[in-house]
């Protein structure tokens, strides 16, 4: 009776000795500020315990998730920042929202070095320009939105463009964007097609783009020709 009581206690002591140990271990390998993929395993009120593969889970309150986590599901694995792998009360700190962050940070900066095109929404006026929200907060300046001055920048707030991300300062957090680029290379295009195909004597339509005292310039399409006031 007492011994086998006392062979069991012993057997407990030396599978969590064993447990402590795997938590030791899987622990050595994941680093502070690094992102992990972790597990829910309850979702409350207004926080969600999220499991790690460490000896307590993490709380990550609902404002982090999506629609304040309104399609979260219990088992639904998840990617999630290890911000402390332990507090003052031995619990693990995770972020959800920091987590998305670089994650967008890395998909924008990729783009940056790919010289890629990003699509993004007009969410302000501000001095010197507009705030575009691209994933996160990014800068378009006035003279970068066009090939001329936009006079009403207000009319464009709410309007999807696309751009180019012409700088990025990861640590001060600025993206600078220009649409302006992509309409150079757009009417550079033109340019080329129409000049290829322009001949003396051939009749051809374009638009009034200026009208100046000595005559009127028409586009051609991605070039300029002078229609003299004679």
């Amino acid at each position: 009776g007492a011994g086998s009581a006392e062979t069991i206690a012993v057997a407990d002591v030396t599978s969590r000795e064993e447990l402590e140990h795997l938590y030791e271990e899987s622990l050595k390998h994941m680093q502070e500020g690094e992102i992990v993929r972790g597990r829910v395993v309850h979702i409350g009120r207004d926080s969600v315990l999220v499991d790690v593969g460490y000896k307590s889970e993490g709380i990550i309150d609902l404002d982090e998730f999506p629609d304040q986590g309104r399609y979260l599901q219990v088992g639904e694995e998840v990617d999630v920042l290890l911000e402390e792998k332990e507090d003052s009360e031995g619990q693990v700190i995770l972020s959800k929202e920091k987590a998305n962050r670089i994650k967008i940070w890395d998909d924008i900066s990729k783009k940056y070095d790919n010289n890629d095109v990003v699509d993004g929404v007009v969410v302000a006026r501000i001095k010197g320009g507009l705030t575009v929200d691209i994933g996160l907060k990014a800068f378009l300046p006035g003279s970068q939105i066009d090939l001329r001055p936009v006079r009403n920048l207000d009319k464009l707030i709410g309007e999807r463009l696309q751009m180019r991300i012409i700088k990025l300062n990861k640590r001060r957090g600025n993206i600078v964007l220009s649409r302006r680029v992509l309409l150079e290379e757009e009417r550079q295009r033109a340019k080329e097609k129409t000049l290829a195909s322009l001949a003396e004597g051939q009749i051809i339509e374009g638009v009034v783009k200026n009208i100046t005292e000595y005559g009127a310039f028409i586009d051609l399409g991605g070039i300029d020709g002078l229609l003299h006031i004679t």
